[in-house]
């Protein structure tokens, strides 16, 4: 299936599949914003989980989130669970800008602001008390952003535009991958249709961090790939 007008193909692509293609031509701004007001919740207690017989680490980021942490606390109290939350954003922190900083301590005080969710947990021993927060990760980008800081590796103060043009597309449905592929990459702030023709799909974007990051990450995936001539072309399995 090829397609020579960009005219014809927009509608097509809408009716197929509108949230892609109004998300990239409208350019969706990706990077979220600090929500006031937020009430965080408090989970019931769940045991905390580790390999049997290993010992709990006194502070560890949160399995499989960046934006969150278990810290050590000595009860249930209210000084206890402000103190657990401090610590548990010192630990986001520092896992997000790659160590200390001076200029995150003016955002600990936010810390109930930031918080998503919290509990009180016990250590696989049973013994040990433990508290485990997770923050809003739009949250904690956006007041890292505000002291000038970078964000998991992604300094906000490089903006650059990107023009990218991936080669091979037969189907609606290979658009559809491609420009979802490309919404998803982080530090990718917005994403417009440039040019529809034949199996060529041309994209602009606005990308934080740099050409050079959001394209590694871009080819980290098996989606797309570079042939000889360093064109990105869509893989075919």
């Amino acid at each position: 299936m090829h397609f020579t007008d960009r005219a014809a193909i927009i509608p097509c692509m809408h009716r197929i599949f509108p949230p892609i293609v109004s998300r990239a031509c409208r350019s969706v701004a990706l990077i979220g914003a600090l929500a006031a007001g937020f009430s965080p919740v408090c989970q019931a207690q769940t045991p905390l989980k580790g390999s049997p017989g290993a010992a709990v680490p006194m502070t560890q980021p949160l399995p499989g989130n960046p934006y969150g942490a278990i810290v050590p606390v000595q009860d249930e109290s209210q000084k206890s669970r402000d103190t657990g939350l401090r610590m548990a954003l010192i630990q986001v922190l520092k896992g997000a800008v790659g160590g200390y900083d001076d200029r995150t301590s003016s955002i600990l005080a936010l810390a109930p602001r930031l918080v998503q969710q919290y509990s009180f947990v016990r250590d696989e021993s049973g013994e040990g008390l433990m508290f485990r927060a997770v923050f809003d990760p739009a949250a904690v980008d956006a007041a890292l952003r505000a002291q000038g800081l970078p964000v998991f590796g992604i300094n906000s103060s490089l903006v650059e535009n990107w023009v990218v043009e991936v080669h091979g597309l037969r189907t609606t449905s290979d658009y559809s991958k491609v420009l979802r592929h490309f919404t998803r990459i982080k530090g990718v702030r917005t994403v417009d249709v440039d040019e529809l023709h034949d199996s060529t799909l041309r994209l602009r974007m606005v990308v934080e961090g740099g050409i050079q990051m959001a394209a590694e990450r871009a080819e980290a995936g098996d989606l797309i790939s570079r042939d000889q001539a360093g064109n990105y072309v869509l893989a075919r399995r």
